[in-house]
Parts: structure tokens; C-alpha cells; sequence
């Protein structure tokens, strides 16, 4: 077999793997045995170095059999603490905007001139609807190294891939959360925690 081949071959047996593990899954209905297997096997993770094609194709199967999916290493280890210290400092920048959104929309400013928001002024986005109070922009503004990575061609092809050819990145909101204590995050009884913010959809 030439190297094509090769390929070709392994992608379709991991493809009847996956398939098999789920079929596995359905006959034993054990959702704590599934779930151990699946944190074991990472069988919903892709390396983003891969083909893009692969990554896609993977992603997009884990999505329908999982409801999610992981993309690894779309941020490179190297920049990885200059993304977490870019998204620290926006969350700071948010806050602090938001306040001064607060402050503007709820009354009069204050004397001396506007709050301090972001860098000394208040930035907002156009609100199309009349009698509504203004918004602040979208966070990723105020992170352009990581949005540089969320826009990963991979990222957005599987987006494509999974909704159509016209997408945009409607939201984005930090939640930074401590490593050593993920136990508990997105569960109900956490939600009114600040770091908490339970799977959802928009």
C-alpha cells in the first residue's frame, strides 16, 4: 500500500472504531462506563496539526454522536500564557467598561466628565432598536491574539461545516476558570457562581 492508502485506511478504521465503541455504548446504556471510556479514549478530540479535512470530518461526527468536540492545540503552546495574560487584562477592560455603560445609561455622567471605561473612554456598539440602552462591543475586541486563533481556519471551516457559509462570531465572553478547582462548573447548583456558566446554546 502507498502512503494514501495507508492513510485512507486508518481514517476509515477509526472511523468503524468510533462506531463500534457506540455501538458498545448503546448495548451496555451505562452513561458512568461511557463516560469513564470516553475521558480514556479523548475519542472527541483532534489535533489541529492534522489534514483540516480530517479534523472537520472528526469534529463534526463527534458533535452529532457527543454534542461536542475538541480541537487541540489550535492555540501553540509557545503562545499560550501571552493568550491567558491577553484575556486577563480584557476582562479587567470589560468590567470596567461595562461599569461606565451602567453609569451613562442610568443616569446623567457624572461630574468631570464621562466614567473611565476602556482606556479612558467608554466604548459602545450600535444599538438598531430605539429606546434601547446602548451594548458594549463584542469581547473579542479587546483580544486580538485570541482571536487570531478563533478564527483558525480549521476552527472556521468546521464552523462552516456544521452551519453554512456565513458565520460570524456573534458573542464571545472570558470565563476564566481555576484549574485546580473545575469540579462543580456548569452544574445547576454552581450557576450564580461568576467563573460558572452551564453548557448552553444561543
Amino acid at each position: 500500500m502507498n502512503r494514501d492508502e495507508l492513510h485512507a485506511k486508518a481514517v476509515r478504521l477509526e472511523r468503524e472504531l468510533r462506531e463500534t465503541r457506540e455501538l458498545l455504548r448503546r448495548a451496555c446504556h451505562d452513561p458512568g462506563a461511557f463516560t469513564a471510556e470516553l475521558a480514556g479514549t479523548r475519542a472527541y478530540a483532534f489535533d489541529a496539526a492534522r489534514p483540516a479535512a480530517e479534523v472537520v470530518s472528526g469534529c463534526a461526527d463527534s458533535l452529532d454522536r457527543y454534542g461536542f468536540c475538541v480541537i487541540d492545540d489550535v492555540i501553540p503552546a509557545g503562545e499560550v500564557e501571552a493568550v491567558r495574560e491577553e484575556v486577563a487584562a480584557a476582562r479587567d477592560v470589560i468590567s470596567r467598561n461595562i461599569q461606565a455603560i451602567g453609569e451613562l445609561s442610568g443616569k446623567d455622567a457624572p461630574p468631570g466628565g464621562p466614567p473611565d471605561g476602556a482606556g479612558g473612554r467608554v466604548e459602545l456598539r450600535p444599538v438598531r432598536r430605539v429606546g434601547h440602552p446602548p451594548k458594549p462591543p463584542n469581547d473579542i475586541v479587546w483580544m486580538p491574539r485570541f482571536a487570531r486563533h478563533l478564527a483558525s481556519p480549521v476552527v472556521t471551516a468546521l464552523a462552516r461545516c456544521v452551519l453554512d457559509d456565513h458565520l460570524r462570531i456573534a458573542q464571545l465572553h472570558p470565563r476564566i476558570v481555576e484549574a485546580d478547582k473545575p469540579e462543580g462548573t456548569g452544574e445547576a447548583a454552581h450557576r450564580e457562581h461568576p467563573v460558572v456558566r452551564g453548557w448552553h446554546t444561543d
